[in-house]
């Protein structure tokens, strides 16, 4: 999966934030307060349920930290094949990408 492929699907979702929120009987993974799915609460049930809603619930997060990761790692790429060494057009492509992945991260 590409950076595009993530962004195609980031751009076609539910805009979050994503949560996971209790009710009586059931967990629910809401999006902009609508349930988008929901799990059992049984304490006899499997223990990687809430693990797993909550993985569903950063997974718009993850994609936006991938992008941001993959430009952050093209601009460093690009800057290290260039002459003369310092750019700064690379420069500032690296310190927007760095400022990118850093915003992505604290999500």
């Amino acid at each position: 999966m590409t950076s595009e492929d993530l962004q195609k699907l980031l751009d076609e979702c539910t805009p979050g934030p994503w949560n996971v929120t209790d009710g009586m009987r059931a967990r629910f993974i809401e999006v902009a307060g609508c349930h988008l799915a929901h799990f059992s609460k049984d304490e006899d049930g499997p223990k990687h349920r809430e693990a797993n809603a909550r993985l569903i619930a950063m997974a718009p997060s993850l994609a936006r930290r991938v992008i941001a990761a993959e430009a952050l790692i093209q601009a460093l790429s690009k800057q290290l094949t260039r002459e003369p060494l310092i750019d700064v057009s690379a420069a500032e492509e690296i310190v927007a990408a760095t400022l990118a992945y850093e915003e992505a991260s604290n999500e």
